[in-house]
């Protein structure tokens, strides 16, 4: 929680947590609605497919990392 909180005062981080099943268009909309600087694909079978329909989508493999500065 306290790293939660850290993240959201100096970086202006939003946790979304979405439930269910969405489309493309669901998906679509609710990215450009929260307008991120990037986006991480999990709990999905084609993370890698999320390239081809959004800008700034960063793709990690399980237990991988990333720094958030």
């Amino acid at each position: 929680m306290k790293l939660y909180k850290e993240l959201q005062k100096n970086n202006n981080f939003v946790y979304a947590h979405t439930s269910g099943h969405a489309n493309l268009d669901a998906l679509q909309k609710f990215a450009s609605s929260l307008k991120p600087k990037k986006l991480i694909p999990i709990h999905t079978e084609f993370k890698e497919e999320f390239t081809r329909y959004f800008d700034n989508v960063s793709v990690l493999d399980d237990d991988e990392t990333m720094e958030i500065k």
